[in-house]
């Protein structure tokens, strides 16, 4: 084989092996790009859950807070009535 041909050879090859790896790259590109649209669905998940979450846990310390407010009323009302309750 003349030097030519064998240079050829090796060039061929060289750009098979380039255009291999060219097309592996570019397939893991397109999973990395698939990877992040999918995580960034997830954060947007996420967040949505966590406004609705926060804003419940907001409606409970108001009801809480409600609630014992309610619970020291009823308490006085008690004690006053006991009160006049006694003869």
């Amino acid at each position: 084989m003349s030097i030519r041909r064998r240079s050829a050879a090796r060039f061929w090859r060289a750009g098979r092996r380039s255009l291999a790896a060219s097309a592996a790259w570019s397939r893991s590109a397109i999973k990395l790009n698939n990877s992040i649209t999918y995580l960034q669905g997830a954060q947007e998940d996420l967040d949505y859950f966590e406004s609705i979450w926060s804003g419940v846990a907001n409606d409970m310390g108001r009801i809480a807070y409600e609630n014992n407010i309610l619970k020291a009323q009823i308490g006085r009302c008690r004690s006053r009535s006991c009160r006049w309750a006694q003869p």
